[in-house]
């Protein structure tokens, strides 16, 4: 370009953008493919001559986003200062965004500036603001003041050309891996070499010794960081020193965040070679509601929620019968001797995610009478993952909606609410958490779940302040849904002294609102709470006058999560990594789940190149192998520890119990998962706990 950036979507027809008119087409555009200017960046290098000593303002219309600064030359990617810029979308702005510097001496400045179009309208006007308040379009031969640019120049300083990992992802508060590489190119000045033997990199202020390697005027220097030494989590630094044509050292610092990863637990590995070859890939359970209610037919109603503890819980059972379609299923499971590489209908929504060629979601489409039958369904993923050797490795999840992967076999309480006592109602309740961490107003529901009387509140409806509070304080209060904000309700409840609240719903089959439960939103308040559906509160209600109440317990799973997206989404990618700490075959678990609209689902393992591989694909190159069963069973595990007066057993296995130590006296307990709680505070025959395969 030899004249000024005045650019706008000229063959579109958008006509005067920005601030001078006169526009030519932003060079290389529209483009070949099907998005013509969208989806765009634009990088301009150019040395900036400033006259003289002083402060200069300069400007930049643009639609989208633009960022300007300044290096000791134009292809620096480290040693560089931020002069202005705009992160976001917007129209062609007027007069743009307008930033001061100060020149501190005259001269040739390399100036660097990146200009990015999401969709819609593009233009991209540089220019500088003059003494009498003017604009000039920078290089403007024609105005008297305008600042000269220039393509090249005579000297070039020694540069870094690359630097990995890119330095620009720690301002946006994003993560690399803990096996990411470090490695910076170093190009040599027109007048200056850099001295190879000069070279210095420094990891979080300790030397290293890098590979340094030279290729024509470059020189790379890198550091590859493998398993078991990879970097620190959180917040690390590199610095690189050099010096070149004799000249003083150059130092070139910058920081770099490195993403948590799990350790998978060697205990609940098989051997490697005990995945059942009989029996590969995955056994899947789809569980569907039909969430419209037959008062209101196919209109309102809402959807199953976009959550993870959603989709726990609808796989339970909790929120209404499955309609999906389970032929083929053995067991309630499905088995997958494949890929897992779904979509909800591939024949119609194109490439989803990564790698195309999906296949029907099994059990999908499902058959409801009321809602979509692609709509509101969740699937459990069991399988064991064959890891030939120990380190470090990146699996993903390409899905729309949202996913949880845990190294399990099975969830330890994939439920947010459990009465435990009376007997004749004991049992999980589905029920919506108001956490924080679920987009509610309220604190997360702990992992040791918070067990209480349950006392309803008087009013019902906490519409007014709690008067019965000396049955409330200490307790779990039950109130009623309506007349005032749910953060009017937990208020009132943590002012009278409760531990947490249920909120019951007050939408029947006649609303059309339907009558699930749904996530409680408003002004945050600091109490823990859960919603559950009008019938289920109506049950509650009807043991309040037992002998001994209603005791309830709040919680959620304490099982970790290797990977998780807790919201709902279009097709994307969710990466994350564990560490195999000895050869083996995992059991590895993932729950999806889908709200409305598009719905796909992949399971793939990343290669350090970046190549994305479906698990258990037999034609991909180092294909991770799956298996939905495996020949040998890890042993089993049992720990036991206090919570007040209970007993809180953690195990792997089936749970068995007996009233003797005799071996041939115990039997499996009916419905446990870890981790199991056994009532304290009783007396009466002993009971004696095992795990076992």
């Amino acid at each position: 370009e030899t004249g000024v950036i005045n650019y706008a979507k000229i063959s579109a027809g958008d006509g005067t953008q920005g601030n001078f008119g006169s526009e030519t087409e932003l060079p290389g555009f529209p483009g070949t493919g099907p998005n013509g200017y969208d989806h765009a960046a634009m990088e301009i290098l150019t040395y900036a001559y400033f006259p003289s000593v002083g402060t200069y303002t300069w400007g930049v219309s643009s639609d989208d986003g633009f960022r300007v600064s300044v290096a000791p030359s134009v292809g620096e990617k480290l040693n560089t200062v931020m002069l202005g810029q705009f992160d976001g979308g917007r129209g062609a702005s007027v007069p743009g965004t307008l930033f001061t510097f100060y020149v501190s001496k005259a001269g040739y400045y390399p100036i660097r500036t990146l200009w990015e179009n999401g969709g819609g309208g593009a233009n991209m006007e540089l220019f500088s603001v003059l003494d009498d308040g003017s604009f000039a379009l920078v290089n403007d031969a024609g105005k008297p003041g305008s600042i000269r640019v220039y393509q090249a120049a005579s000297v070039i300083r020694p540069y870094v050309a690359s630097a990995s990992p890119e330095p620009g992802l720690f301002a946006e508060g994003r993560t690399v891996s803990a096996a990411a590489p470090i490695q910076v190119v170093v190009a040599d000045g027109s007048a200056a070499v850099v001295d190879s033997g000069s070279i210095k990199l420094l990891l979080n202020g300790t030397a290293v010794t890098p590979s340094i390697t030279k290729s024509g005027t470059q020189t790379t220097v890198s550091v590859t960081n493998k398993y078991p030494n990879l970097l620190p989590v959180g917040t690390n630094s590199a610095t690189l020193v050099y010096t070149a044509g004799g000249g003083a050292p150059v130092t070139n610092s910058w920081n770099f965040l490195v993403g948590p990863y799990a350790t998978l637990d060697a205990g609940m590995a098989s051997p490697v070679g005990s995945g059942d070859p009989a029996n590969p890939g995955f056994r899947i359970k789809t569980y569907q509601l039909d969430v419209t209610s037959p008062a209101v037919g196919t209109a309102g109603g809402n959807q199953a929620q976009n959550l993870v503890s959603f989709a726990e819980q609808e796989l339970l059972g909790l929120f209404g019968p499955n309609v999906a379609s389970t032929t083929g299923f053995t067991g309630g499971y499905y088995h997958e001797s494949g890929v897992v590489n779904y979509d909800k209908d591939p024949s119609n929504d194109g490439q989803q995610g990564n790698f195309g060629a999906e296949s029907l979601f099994p059990g999908i489409p499902g058959t409801p009478v009321y809602s979509s039958p692609t709509d509101n369904f969740a699937l459990e993923v069991q399988t064991y993952i064959e890891f030939p050797s120990a380190g470090y490795y990146t699996l993903g999840v390409n899905s729309d909606d949202g996913f949880a992967t845990y190294e399990s076999t099975g969830p330890a309480s994939n439920y947010a609410l459990k009465v435990n006592a009376p007997v004749s109602i004991s049992g999980a309740i589905g029920a919506v958490s108001a956490g924080s961490d679920e987009g509610g107003i309220g604190l997360p529901l702990p992992t040791t779940p918070i067990t209480g009387k349950l006392v309803y509140a008087q009013p019902p409806l906490a519409d007014s302040d709690i008067t019965n509070v000396a049955d409330v304080t200490n307790n779990i209060v039950l109130i009623d849904r309506g007349t005032v904000t749910f953060t009017d309700k937990f208020n009132r409840a943590l002012k009278a002294g409760a531990r947490a609240v249920i909120v019951v719903n007050n939408r029947d089959e006649s609303s059309t609102d339907g009558i699930l439960p749904v996530v409680m939103t408003g002004v945050a308040s600091p109490i823990a709470g859960v919603m559950v559906n009008i019938h289920d509160g109506q049950k509650l209600k009807d043991h309040l006058a037992d002998a001994g109440g209603v005791v309830v317990s709040l919680g959620q799973d304490p099982t970790p999560k290797l990977g998780v997206y807790n919201s709902g989404r279009g097709a994307s990618d969710t990466l994350f990594s564990v560490v195999v700490p000895t050869p083996g075959v995992y059991p590895i678990r993932t729950v999806y789940f889908q709200g409305g609209g598009g719905a796909n689902a992949e399971f793939f393992s990343v290669a350090a190149d970046g190549t994305k591989t479906l698990i258990n694909d037999a034609t991909g190159q180092g294909a991770l192998k799956a298996f939905a069963g495996i020949t040998t069973k890890p042993a089993p595990t049992l720990s036991i520890t206090r919570s007040g007066a209970d007993l809180i057993l953690t195990f792997t296995g089936a749970l068995q119990s007996s009233d003797t130590v005799n071996p041939a006296g115990f039997t499996p307990v009916a419905g446990a998962t870890s981790p199991f709680r056994v009532s304290g505070g009783s007396t009466g025959t002993a009971k004696f706990y095992r795990a076992a395969n």
